[in-house]
């Protein structure tokens, strides 16, 4: 028997940091300990062994893909978490327009967009931020006037972190989607599971969520990208998720 660390002693606690992170729901660990425990197979492994903890992915990734609304589970890639797919959804969207260097954020995003944004200004990619009012509000037709032929990609983040104010990203993006081809990403990391999304009908071409923020592990992340885009992998290995993100996890696979 493990003797886990307490994080907490005293007298009983009321958490309101949810925001932050959430408790990991009991039956989320129920879901996740066999496969820590005794069906700990490789899932791109040949053997049934590998095969069982494969179809428990496909069966989280059709969960997610339900969940989300996309229009097919291969639109799910599992990441580590949401700054990992903020990150990839932004440097793989400006690698899809050869000579664009333009992105369209605003100036209240998390910092991974943020300070990913910074450091891309760096090697002269150009960036527009719009600003909140104050409310701590967007106008979507702000931000679809931003858009330049430059633009590869606009940024914009579902519910604030620090606000909870929501952005209307489904207005936003059908506005975009009338004027350019630019990649619509969307930071829903501190919306989903809050606030119902059914992505298949946007114009969002690409939604990140992190699981620790609504009762999942940490660790654990996704991200929808709609179908027919052709994100490069975020980094050099195996041919997991479909060739898109390297990592034991999903081997190629069939686009169920």
């Amino acid at each position: 028997m493990v003797n886990w660390p307490r994080a907490y002693s005293g007298p009983t606690m009321i958490y309101l940091d949810n925001n932050a992170t959430t408790r990991i729901a009991p039956e989320v660990l129920d879901a996740m300990m066999p496969f820590m425990a005794e069906a700990y197979g490789n899932p791109s492994s040949a053997h049934t062994f590998g095969r069982t903890a494969r179809d428990a992915i496909e069966r989280a990734r059709a969960s997610v893909a339900s969940f989300l609304g996309a229009a097919v589970p291969a639109e799910i890639v599992f990441t580590s978490d949401g700054t990992e797919g903020d990150n990839w959804a932004i440097t793989a969207g400006l690698g899809l327009f050869d000579g664009r260097d333009h992105i369209v954020t605003t100036n209240v995003e998390h910092e991974a967009v943020r300070n990913l944004c910074s450091r891309l200004e760096l090697t002269g990619i150009h960036v527009t931020r719009i600003e909140v009012d104050a409310d701590g509000l967007i106008d979507p037709n702000e931000v679809a006037a931003a858009v330049t032929p430059c633009t590869a990609v606009v940024s914009i983040m579902h519910a604030n972190n620090e606000t909870g104010v929501l952005f209307p990203v489904e207005d936003i993006s059908a506005l975009i989607k009338e004027r350019s081809d630019a990649l619509v990403h969307v930071d829903g990391v501190n919306a989903a599971g809050k606030v119902p999304i059914d992505l298949k009908t946007t114009g969002i071409d690409v939604y990140t969520v992190s699981g620790h923020k609504f009762h999942a592990a940490k660790g654990i992340g996704a991200v929808y990208i709609r179908g027919g885009i052709g994100f490069a992998p975020w980094f050099a290995g195996g041919g997991q998720e479909r060739g898109r993100r390297p990592g034991t996890g999903v081997d190629q696979g069939s686009e169920r």
